[in-house]
């Protein structure tokens, strides 16, 4: 049986949790589950033994993502998630999600532009691995990343590496990314000390990016943030650092083109915890996922 067939064999008008056990294996597949299945919980043996691989790319990620769940409160453990399309320029996904109260843990990203979409509403990444080069994490949601590893892969030869790219448009709605407590740091691959890498740059013209309590690595560079493009996003987003550490981790030369860049005091940055920023108390203990709750 196939992934595929397994979330098609989700029960109409199924209540309650519906799980599917994926042994280890390579799967050549292109998975989404729609809306009509809610509360399901896929899991693996692990990051690197069952793998979801994919080759597609181009500028719609609804036909090119190589795993994508459309249903509120998915669940996903022990699990790679892989593009294999390559530094070529070209978005290549390999998940996304639009699901509300989303949960994987224990999960790995692999890709390059673009892997991890946190597409719509609230969601939650733990104890993972998200590899890419260029926006590789990016979305219109509201996503705490915690306790992860960030890993940055060499860009095309004319290429940046940009971590981040938050797509919020309300200025005063829900959105953003959070990253805490991750290590950022780089692959074999990133040995030129003349590739630029930043920690993001503004989708759109409210985004919303917190960096706190983690490990930055010596190769990001001073400025911090990139602009996007020819856009004035930089003049009204929100791109906020706390209580980081490691050689990249230095505020002092950030880009004064932020005008809203901050370096959050304890209390500001309570704000942006899993409990506060994604309501995580009302919604993850029922998914038997740990983490971790405040600062």
């Amino acid at each position: 049986m196939t992934i595929v067939q397994a979330v098609g064999a989700y029960p109409p008008n199924h209540n309650g949790r519906f799980i599917i056990y994926i042994k280890a294996g390579l799967y050549e597949e292109q998975v989404t589950v729609p809306q009509s299945c809610p509360n399901l919980f896929i899991y693996g043996d692990g990051i690197g033994q069952t793998i979801v691989t994919g080759d597609k790319f181009g500028s719609n990620p609804t036909i090119t993502t190589t795993f994508a769940n459309e249903a509120r409160g998915f669940i996903a453990r022990g699990i790679t998630f892989r593009n294999t399309a390559g530094p070529n320029g070209h978005p290549a996904p390999a998940f996304r999600s639009q699901g509300d109260e989303t949960a994987l843990f224990e999960c790995s990203f692999e890709s390059c532009q673009d892997t991890l979409q946190y597409q719509q509403f609230k969601q939650y990444y733990g104890n993972c691995l998200i590899y890419g080069t260029i926006d590789f994490i990016f979305g219109k949601g509201e996503a705490v990343i915690q306790n992860s590893a960030i890993i940055v892969r060499k860009p095309g030869n004319t290429q940046i590496s940009v971590i981040t790219a938050d797509g919020r448009e309300v200025s005063n709605g829900s959105g953003g990314l959070v990253i805490q407590n991750c290590n950022i740091s780089r692959d074999e691959s990133l040995i030129e000390p003349n590739v630029k890498t930043y920690l993001g740059r503004p989708w759109k013209t409210f985004a919303r990016t917190v960096v706190m309590e983690s490990y930055l690595d010596e190769f990001i560079a001073p400025e911090g943030w990139m602009v996007w493009n020819n856009e004035s996003y930089h003049e009204t987003c929100q791109v906020f650092e706390y209580s980081n550490r490691g050689p990249g981790a230095n505020t002092e030369r950030r880009s004064k083109l932020f005008l809203n860049f901050k370096v959050l005091k304890t209390t500001e940055a309570a704000n942006f915890t899993t409990n506060s920023f994604i309501a995580g108390e009302s919604w993850l203990p029922e998914t038997c996922i740990p983490y971790s709750p405040g600062l």
